[in-house]
């Protein structure tokens, strides 16, 4: 009862901590707190200029026709991937509508893109806003309790700086409130309103439960170093709303059964850049990006351009600040317990962990051995990794495997968000080893359009062979480079009809040689694909994507899926694997090698390409998508075709704080 009357204590000083004096406007320091008022405010300084939505949205229209599902996006194929999106009609809306604030309209172009569920696929706005993360002091984990319910609670992850803030701004002890339950938020329950949050404000992957998962926070299945990820609802990101109220409002369930309700928690704010006030905060608006970024001389530095396209962003934002486990008696107790219970092995304690043994460890990739004796794990969480140490690493995992007689593996790409196309193809090359079936590939299109028509024909014209649009860019299904004269194979293209709109696209291809190095490596174990078991939360991104469905629909490698929703009985265990995104500053790179003008200005009469935003607003698209296993063009697009796991696993309390455990509950799957 202690703990309930100091939070109802604390909440009758919020109307004195929000009615002081206000900040000057848009006075910031980076990297210490500060109030959703005070962001608000400067969120809000700066009045729409006509002239600024007029080229905006000028250039995110034309810019559209390279993307890959612009048609599909109209309606989707699959009920279970329901997306119905007219992206250049909702742009058409926003050009016409009227706002005050700038900020309104940069908001409206985030939302439009995040209704596509396509990480590939997003609107950021002016660098200036995305500096105010907006953030509450608690991490929301979800799990099926012992009743059988799937309920959601506060998980034992904290930043101690900003629990210290809450404290002496507030008098919040964010403490307190770790280890309880949530059962209701801002009125609503909590499954319904994490569900509805989900739905409407996350983007990211067109499956409901993958997007619930990235709502709460996501804990690494690092054994004995935890370590987590900011969900998407915790930290609001440049992919998600700032808040609309200034605070949270939840009813919560301690513990030991004592109930709270009407617990305010106002939100936080942390800027990542200092500014002296509006004019410091409208240079990072207006910044111009050189030439849209980093141009390259046409015709030049071929190789440096081609690595960047195979190696896009990672798919997960940067981390606003970090979490770190806190001890709570009551809870960690009841997870020892949980431990002992189904291992008979404790987990607390410095002595490495008899269920864990340690085999390989690295920056990006790390492998440990099952206490069965046939299993290792392999945990790999970004396609993008440092090549030369995971190389090392990965050799030195597949060695131990055969020292010590491991024939099973789990392969666990947990929060893997994708990366480097080579990479991925070249993981592939090193798993089939010398099957004389081998193909690290899968077929692929772009579409086609004025601007993509005119784009290949320069290409062909001028002899530049390293762009999106260039022929010998890409080999035929029969894997023979195409050369850079062929113009065959980019136009005139193949009608398709899709979300109900008739458009050419390509005919089928893929870069060439990407990753095939990955064959020249051979492990010293042999992992044959019925010993392979992928485990994922969803967020296997983009190459992470293409590496584990290529696994799954070629090899027949097994998958499972944790987390999501209980009530939804298939779940995806990949996402957004519409196979290659482009960031702006890529997209204009290859528009002015290929001879286009994109000075930021007003358009010229029959200009098809975009030119620069007006603005340090940024955007990033898909423009290649990737089919399931096929010579034809009978799919449906791997993007807008639901691949469920072959087995879906609900995350108990243990499960959801410490994943690793997963591990074990799969290894009954080895056998089905």
């Amino acid at each position: 009862m202690a703990r309930r009357a100091a939070i109802i204590v604390a909440l009758a000083v919020l109307a004195v901590a929000w009615g002081g004096a206000a900040a000057a406007t848009c006075e910031f320091t980076a990297g210490e707190w500060t109030t959703w008022d005070e962001a608000r405010q400067c969120l809000y300084s700066i009045p729409n200029d006509p002239a600024v939505q007029a080229l905006t949205v000028d250039a995110m229209a034309k810019s559209a026709e390279i993307y890959a599902f612009l048609d599909i996006a109209n309606n989707s194929p699959d009920p279970n991937l329901p997306v119905q999106v007219d992206v250049l009609a909702e742009l058409a809306a926003i050009g016409q509508r009227t706002y005050r604030y700038d900020y309104e309209l940069h908001d409206d172009l985030r939302a439009l893109y995040d209704q596509l569920n396509d990480a590939h696929t997003q609107y950021y706005a002016p660098v200036c806003y995305l500096s105010l993360s907006a953030t509450q002091p608690i991490a929301p984990i979800s799990y099926v309790d012992a009743s059988g319910e799937q309920v959601v609670a506060i998980s034992p992850f904290v930043n101690p700086e900003l629990v210290q803030w809450y404290k002496s701004r507030y008098g919040i002890d964010v403490m307190d409130l770790l280890g309880s339950q949530i059962r209701d938020v801002n009125g609503y329950p909590a499954m319904d309103y994490f569900e509805g949050y989900a739905n409407n404000s996350m983007g990211m992957s067109k499956d409901i439960g993958t997007r619930f998962n990235y709502a709460m926070t996501i804990v690494k299945p690092i054994p004995k170093t935890p370590s987590t990820a900011l969900g998407f609802w915790q930290a609001r990101t440049k992919r998600n709303p700032f808040p609309r109220k200034p605070w949270a409002e939840y009813n919560i369930t301690y513990s030991n059964g004592t109930k709270a309700d009407n617990v305010v928690i106002p939100w936080a704010v942390m800027p990542s850049t200092t500014y002296t006030g509006v004019q410091s905060f409208l240079a990072d608006y207006k910044a111009p990006k050189p030439n849209c970024g980093s141009v390259l001389p046409r015709g030049g530095a071929a190789d440096a351009l081609r690595e960047r396209m195979a190696a896009p962003s990672i798919d997960r934002d940067p981390q606003p600040f970090a979490l770190g486990r806190a001890a709570v008696p009551e809870l960690d107790a009841e997870l020892e317990a949980e431990r002992m219970r189904r291992f008979g092995v404790p987990g607390s304690g410095a002595a490495p962990d008899p269920l864990f043994k340690p085999l390989v460890t690295s920056t990006d990739l790390f492998f440990y051995q099952l206490n069965d004796g046939k299993t290792m794990v392999m945990y790999l969480d970004t396609m993008a990794p440092s090549l030369v140490e995971t190389y090392k690493a990965l050799n030195e995992g597949f060695n131990a495997a055969a020292e010590n007689g491991l024939t099973r593996l789990i392969i666990d790409l947990t929060d893997n968000g994708g990366g480097s196309i080579c990479f991925g193809r070249s993981l592939l090359a090193y798993l089939q080893g010398e099957d004389p079936d081998k193909q690290n590939w899968g077929p692929q299109d772009l579409p086609l359009s004025p601007l993509a028509n005119n784009l290949t024909a320069t290409a062909v014209r001028d002899n530049v062979e390293n762009t999106i649009w260039s022929p010998s860019f890409y080999d035929n299904q029969q894997d023979e480079p195409i050369a850079n004269s062929d113009r065959s194979y980019l136009y005139p293209g193949v009608p398709h009809v899709r979300g109900g709109k008739l458009r050419n696209y390509t005919k089928l291809v893929h870069i060439n040689g990407c990753g095939d190095f990955g064959y020249k490596i051979q492990p010293k174990q042999d992992f044959k694909p019925e010993d392979i078991i992928i485990v994922t939360h969803g967020f296997c991104g983009s190459t992470c994507a293409l590496f584990s469905n290529h696994l799954a629909l070629y090899d027949n490698v097994r998958t499972v899926v944790v987390g999501g929703l209980k009530k939804r009985e298939q779940m995806q265990y990949s996402s957004f694997p519409g196979l290659q995104v482009l960031d702006d500053p890529a997209i204009y790179r290859q528009l002015y090698q290929l001879g286009q003008e994109i000075t930021v200005g007003m358009p010229l009469p029959g200009e098809l390409a975009p030119r620069c935003l007006p603005t340090t607003a940024s955007y990033r698209y898909c423009i290649r998508e990737i089919y399931p296993p096929t010579k034809e063009y009978s799919n449906k697009p791997t993007e807008y075709t639901f691949q469920a796991a072959t087995h879906h696993v609900i995350a108990s309390k243990l499960t959801a704080l410490e994943p690793q455990y997963i591990w074990y509950e799969v290894l009954k799957y080895f056998d089905s």
